[in-house]
């Protein structure tokens, strides 16, 4: 159920509806069912809805058979049915089929500890009626967003940024919930800066440093071929479950960002065994992106929808990708470009999920700049990158597929997925190009210069895709979208005595380059209220390469 939620909880806000539709008017994008909300005394809920699962039934907020609890969510629960039967065995009755429900009867039988049970993405408000309490979270991974803000003893919560702007608040009370965290208040203080944040999932647990270190630099150490056999069919079958869980049940056809890599191939080649699928692939006109792409439809013999781009079409979005990220870092502008045009195209098709590979050069340790920065990844390197994407990746997936109320999901963010993969050993994921299976071939960690990355994933898929796409180079997305024609229409449009000045002018922004500069007088334009908040909205994504470890 992928949506747009806001609620505005403290005392006597039920008179508060019109500025809580005013909030849910800023991310009407995110929902074709408009303005549902429920009104109560201390609290009013509302959201934009998204319909997938149990569509007409599903209505939010959605309220348990008393009326007294009450929720707005959007993602999905994967286990939903599951927890369902479960509490259906505990003699809980339901109304609907959908995993918004579940969420309000498993939050009756077991309070905040229900958290720890959801396997999905998420981002949910439950308000109690009979104690007036709340309880909200957001998923482990980040992939959906939620803001909370106070303005004296009253608590606004969304699922964007641009809800607040039109409220009496200071931008700097504006928090994102963290991924991985709930919120709730404390016993006996109610409508005071006596909040609640809990981490229910500790990250560290998910990689095993000793593990590592053991099979990456044990001297002598081998590892059979019949090992290996194992890894790479258990790694199948986990990002297999990932993609299925990932299709929902009442649509007829998914999309997937298709890009011609191992990744985004590997997740349509699985989500074609169960439904219909439609590759989407953007780039310029003789980009290996298109050509590795169509080979693969042609083998799966699924539709595939291509966009050829160039400048002028880049130039056309820019206002509107910067409005919908909420930033201008310009990696984060740029590398938006390509899944604006596809999730654009897949809403025309009527498609309302769809698939990509992002993550995988993540869990893999794959991209250049950070094996440039950090030579020697250790797996908890790798966890702690992988777990903070919430203010890049997921921030960009989310926001842009929801500008076109389409929602993106990630299987290589599943959370089995993960604890299985990384704790499979660094040197497994890159490799060096001489690399051969046999018994003596494991023994050390390779150097990062000239290794071939997601070794293991390539392995694990090289007689079910085309060789020239398994074995395919890494390329960079700057490379298949063709980002340079922007970069060079922005470095001469700004002259540097121009650039100097305003420099000089905005130096509280840190701005170093041209194009920070170009997208940045965007930014300023759209949320001039943030202007006066350096600090506070500059996320360094090109700087923040090397990962530290706390």
């Amino acid at each position: 159920m992928a949506c747009g939620i806001a609620t505005i909880y403290g005392s006597n806000v039920g008179k508060k509806l019109n500025q809580l539709k005013g909030m849910l008017k800023r991310i009407k994008h995110r929902g074709y069912s408009l303005y549902e909300t429920k009104v109560f005394r201390n609290c009013v809920l509302g959201c934009n809805r998204l319909e997938i699962i149990d569509k007409k039934k599903s209505t939010q907020p959605l309220s348990n058979e008393n009326g007294n609890i009450s929720v707005i969510f959007n993602g999905e629960i994967y286990n939903y049915q599951r927890l369902m039967k479960e509490l259906k065995d505990k003699k809980h009755k339901f109304k609907t089929r959908s995993d918004t429900e579940v969420l309000i009867h498993a939050y009756e039988e077991w309070g905040k500890n229900m958290i720890n049970k959801l396997d999905g993405i998420f981002a949910f408000f439950i308000y109690d009626q009979r104690d007036n309490s709340f309880l909200m979270a957001r998923d482990r991974m980040g992939i959906k967003p939620l803001y909370m803000a106070k303005i004296g003893d009253i608590l606004y919560v969304a699922s964007e940024i641009k809800s607040f702007l039109d409220l009496p608040i200071n931008p700097e009370r504006i928090e994102a919930v963290k991924p991985g965290y709930y919120v709730t208040e404390k016993e006996n203080k109610p409508y005071k800066n006596a909040f609640v944040f809990e981490d229910y999932w500790h990250k560290q647990e998910m990689a095993n440093e000793e593990f590592d270190r053991l099979l990456a630099y044990s001297p002598g150490h081998k590892c059979p071929p019949e090992l290996f056999q194992l890894l790479k069919k258990k790694l199948r079958e986990v990002l297999d479950k990932a993609v299925k869980k990932r299709i929902p049940p009442d649509e007829d056809k998914i999309g997937v960002f298709l890009s011609g890599g191992v990744d985004s191939s590997a997740i349509t080649y699985l989500a074609s065994k169960y439904t219909n699928v439609i590759g989407y692939t953007v780039g310029i006109g003789k980009s290996e992106d298109l050509k590795k792409s169509e080979l693969l439809c042609n083998k799966l013999g699924i539709k595939h929808r291509v966009k050829i781009i160039n400048l002028n079409d880049k130039l056309k979005i820019l206002k509107k990708i910067v409005y919908h990220l909420e930033t201008f870092e310009p990696m984060m502008v740029e590398d938006s470009i390509p899944i604006w045009f596809a999730t654009e195209m897949a809403k025309k098709d009527g498609v309302r999920v769809m698939l990509c590979g992002d993550g995988s050069d993540d869990v893999f340790g794959s991209y250049e700049r950070r094996r440039r920065a950090d030579r020697y990844l250790t797996a908890m390197k790798i966890v702690y990158h992988t777990t903070s994407l919430d203010v890049f990746e997921h921030q960009r997936l989310d926001r842009i597929g929801m500008a076109h109320t389409v929602e993106v999901r990630v299987p290589f963010m599943d959370q089995e997925f993960l604890e299985f993969i990384l704790r499979v050993p660094v040197h497994l994921k890159l490799v060096k190009k001489d690399f051969k299976i046999r018994r003596d071939s494991l023994s050390y960690p390779p150097e990062p210069k000239g290794a071939i990355d997601k070794f293991v994933l390539r392995k694990a898929f090289e007689n079910l895709l085309p060789k020239e796409i398994v074995w395919r180079p890494k390329s960079a997305l700057y490379v298949s979208s063709d980002k340079f024609d922007l970069q060079n229409y922005i470095n001469k449009k700004i002259n540097y005595k121009e650039f100097e000045k305003k420099v000089d002018k905005y130096k509280g922004w840190d701005i170093t380059t041209k194009r920070e500069l170009f997208y940045f007088e965007i930014w300023k334009k759209l949320f001039p209220k943030l202007v006066k908040f350096p600090d506070k909205f500059r996320k360094n994504i090109e700087r923040g390469i090397a990962i530290h470890i706390p």
